[in-house]
């Protein structure tokens, strides 16, 4: 599954703005975080470096992908 995918399944059911889940999809594919796949694959420091996602779509995120 892409990342593009699981960010939009997030940003409805918690009423994020198009714009909004745009923007974080588009620095997930600027740091080559392309893939669900990829997501698992990453460690804790990786995760702290998406500096630019808010810490609540970052803990979404790894919830919906375990």
């Amino acid at each position: 599954m892409s990342v593009a995918d699981v960010v939009q399944q997030l940003g409805a059911a918690n009423g994020w703005s198009e714009d909004e889940v745009l923007q974080d999809t588009k620095e997930l594919m600027r740091n080559r975080l392309r893939t669900v796949r990829d997501l698992r694959r990453m460690t804790a420091q990786g995760w702290s470096e998406l500096s630019s996602l808010l810490p609540v779509v970052k803990d979404l995120l790894r919830q919906a992908i375990q």
